[in-house]
Order: C-alpha cells, then sequence, then structure tokens
C-alpha cells in the first residue's frame, strides 16, 4: 500500500491574474480633462461623433485596468453631455439662434414650442453615444485580451497540438546513442 502526498490547495491568486493597477487619481482626471476638452472642440466645429470615439477610448481603458461601473458612467457622462452642453451655451453666449432653431424643431417634430425639448435630446443623444462607445471598447479590450492570452499559449491553428518537449513526434524516432 503505497502513501501519496497530500497536495496543498491551490490558492486563487496563482490561478487568476491579479488586475492591472488603475491610473491615479489625478493622472485619470487629466486624461479625462483632456478627452472633454477634446469633445467639446470637436462639437464646436460640428464633429458630433466624438462622444463615441470617446467612450470607445474610456471603454478600452476600463476594460483593461477593470473600472468599476460607477467610474466609468461618470466619464462617459462627462465626455458626452457634459462637453457638448458647455459648447452649446458657450455657442448661445455669442449669440447662436439656439432658441429659436429649438423652438423651430420642436414645432416641425408637433412638440411644445419650447426650446428645452430638442436641447435635452441633443444631449441625450451624446450621452448615448459615449455609453455605446464605451461598450464597444470595453468589449473588443475584453476580445484583445482573450485573443492575446491564447496567443500567448502558444496555439497557431485550431485543432494544432504541440509536441511535449523532449518526446519524439509521429515518425521520428528517438536517439539512444
Amino acid at each position: 500500500m503505497s502513501v501519496e502526498p497530500v497536495s496543498e490547495p491551490v490558492s486563487r491568486s496563482a490561478v487568476r491574474p491579479e488586475p492591472r493597477r488603475a491610473p491615479r487619481v489625478g493622472a485619470a482626471s487629466a486624461a479625462g480633462a483632456v478627452g472633454a476638452v477634446a469633445v467639446a472642440a470637436g462639437a464646436w466645429f460640428e464633429q458630433w461623433y466624438l462622444p463615441l470615439v470617446a467612450g470607445v477610448v474610456v471603454g478600452s481603458l476600463a476594460g483593461r485596468y477593470r473600472a468599476g461601473l460607477v467610474r466609468t458612467a461618470g466619464w462617459s457622462v462627462l465626455l458626452g453631455p457634459v462637453a457638448w452642453a458647455a459648447v452649446l451655451v458657450l455657442r448661445f453666449l455669442r449669440g447662436d439662434a439656439l432658441g429659436a432653431t429649438g423652438r423651430t424643431v420642436s414645432a416641425l417634430a408637433g412638440l411644445p414650442g419650447i426650446a428645452v425639448v430638442p436641447l435635452a435630446v441633443a444631449l441625450l443623444v451624446a450621452l448615448l453615444q459615449a455609453l455605446a462607445g464605451v461598450w464597444l471598447g470595453h468589449a473588443a479590450s475584453g476580445v484583445l485580451r482573450h485573443a492575446r492570452k491564447s496567443g500567448e499559449r502558444g496555439h497557431p491553428e485550431p485543432g494544432h497540438r504541440r509536441r511535449r518537449p523532449g518526446r519524439p513526434g509521429r515518425g521520428e524516432t528517438e536517439d539512444r546513442s
């Protein structure tokens, strides 16, 4: 009768890699401020799609650093409607006819003739773009992380079986001289 040694249980840290550390609050805030300024500048020059692009960047960073839902949603709100609202306020102060345009659009849509409704819809569109970008960036970072991990294992193609080192493959003979 043989006695086998008892193995110690494997810790979770050995099985699952530790998440990467998130950037410091100052660095993340600076990056968020730069992103908000970029989205606001794009809104000033009528590049309406930039909240989506900024959301993809935030989502990919959130997926890489495993940031929480609240932090990611906060950045989405900052990069979407807050940046657009700042530009709308600046355009209103500059003298653009946002109120008249908003009332006309509202009346054409069959809504009450107030300017707030189309402006609120515009800010909602910016938020939805940012959130869609966050989702897309987070999903893409997960797919890329999975592909990188499977590439590290050395599986060049599906169904490929690696030879164990030191053992001959099919049709090869082991040289024992």
